[in-house]
């Protein structure tokens, strides 16, 4: 998906908290234990769990959308979904410290008491009310609370935001409570991942790779890259994903230099490049893969050479990766010295020739899960974490534009390619290309 420039990569790695021993949390499941979005209702309560001691005796109010247009299909918040499974519109959480006046520790709220009772029963937490009900039977807590943690930005950032309206509510109640975002808190549990957000996503990464089976055979001159894209949907749909997990990033020739180029109706041409960036999701995780296809179907002596060396700097910092001791900031200095040391050069924009570095123009790679882009991970990579690993470079002068992204579990004995089903190697590719 849209590679992380440079710079925002840093940034969002330095801005996440270190992980607590605690958010592992798939340790254990009970036999046999019910399931919810392809995750056992046990994995969700213990989430709720650590956030409930991470918050300490504050208040924690996670609220859902709502639909807002009937043409599109609705998405419950990730936050929602990651601590309950509920994906009811309008659905809420509150998560309330040990001796609060309310008795009880977590509340789900809903739309209608019924459909409150049904979610209740679906995801196994016991208190609910109808969402009508729900700042009335939470003031004696608010009234009370010291810190109360909303999803969203708080103060003036929160200006025209879902979550200012949250804040002026509870500032009605009680304007003396301090008003927190929750999102920081749940960041350091996503980073790594339970057993069955590992499942989800080994799914949708095969979903991605049946809408790259169908876009390779139809890749061939004169198709658009629009077609393209809708291929690579039949895919995604006959696999059984209702969504993708971003927008495709598709483009041939002068197009394929762009990393994040939005599919046109250009025609693809025989001896081009084009770059295929996908994801599918599935119960809201989403995979997030890229491969680069010659159009005619085989690469050129040139683009072959390029392609290689991709692909051998993507295997080598695959290599690289220990968990507890690599960091992103490594493996990114370390694939750009790879490039760098390679004998290929390339034109720049005043004529010069460069080394392949020049030409690597955004970061390495980013956290994957419940969205494409996810939480980041500041420091070592732990055990548990799903990372993209997406090396490319991009040439103007020459209208060549290559990357491969693949998906990555760290284990403690290194990285496993979830992707590996889907072909890498340039001959693979070819042959991909040929329905073989």
């Amino acid at each position: 998906m849209r590679p992380v420039s440079r710079r925002a990569g840093a940034v969002a790695a330095a801005a996440v908290l270190t992980i607590a021993s605690a958010a592992v949390i798939s340790a254990s499941v009970r036999p046999n234990a019910p399931t919810l979005l392809g995750q056992t209702l046990d994995e969700f309560a213990s989430r709720r769990a650590q956030l409930r001691q991470a918050a300490g005796d504050a208040i924690v109010l996670i609220t859902s959308g709502r639909p807002q247009d009937d043409r599109m299909r609705y998405r419950a918040a990730n936050e929602i979904v990651y601590l309950t499974g509920s994906e009811a519109p309008g659905a809420s959480l509150a998560l309330l410290p040990d001796g609060d006046p309310v008795g009880h520790t977590e509340i789900l709220f809903a739309p209608g008491r019924s459909s409150a009772e049904a979610e209740g029963q679906r995801t196994g937490i016991v208190a609910t009310r109808s969402t009508m009900e729900m700042w009335d039977t939470l003031r004696p807590s608010v009234e009370r609370a010291r810190k109360i943690y909303i999803v969203g930005p708080v103060g003036e950032r929160s200006r025209f935001q879902p979550s200012g309206q949250t804040q002026d509510r509870i500032k009605g109640i009680n304007p003396d409570a301090e008003v927190l975002d929750v999102r920081p808190l749940i960041a350091r549990l996503r980073i790594v991942k339970s057993a069955g957000e590992i499942a989800n996503l080994r799914e949708a990464i095969g979903a991605t790779i049946a809408g790259f089976m169908q876009a390779a055979r139809s890749i061939r001159p004169g198709v658009s890259e629009l077609a393209i894209e809708g291929y690579t949907l039949l895919g995604f749909r006959q696999a059984g994903a209702m969504r993708e997990g971003f927008p495709a990033v598709i483009g041939a020739g002068p197009n394929s230099v762009n990393i994040h180029n939005d599919p046109t109706s250009r025609l693809v041409q025989k001896g081009e490049t084009v770059v295929v960036d996908i994801g599918a999701e599935i119960n809201y995780y989403t995979a997030d893969l890229t491969r680069t296809f010659p159009v005619g179907g085989r690469f050129s002596p040139r683009q072959r050479a390029l392609y290689d060396l991709i692909l051998s700097v993507q295997d080598a910092c695959a290599k690289r990766v220990t968990a507890g001791k690599t960091t992103w900031s490594d493996l990114e200095s370390f694939a750009r010295e790879q490039f760098r040391q390679s004998p290929l050069r390339a034109e720049g924009r005043n004529g010069e020739m460069l080394t392949m570095d020049r030409f690597f123009t955004h970061g390495l790679g980013h956290g994957l899960g419940l969205d494409v882009h996810d939480v980041g991970i500041g420091g070592p990579l732990p055990v548990g974490s799903v990372i993209t690993i997406e090396p490319g470079l991009y040439i103007p002068s020459e209208s060549i534009g290559i990357r491969i992204e693949d998906d990555y579990l760290v284990t403690e004995h290194g990285a496993e390619k979830l992707s590996a089903a889907l072909p890498s190697e340039a001959t693979a590719i070819e042959r991909m290309m040929r329905g073989r």
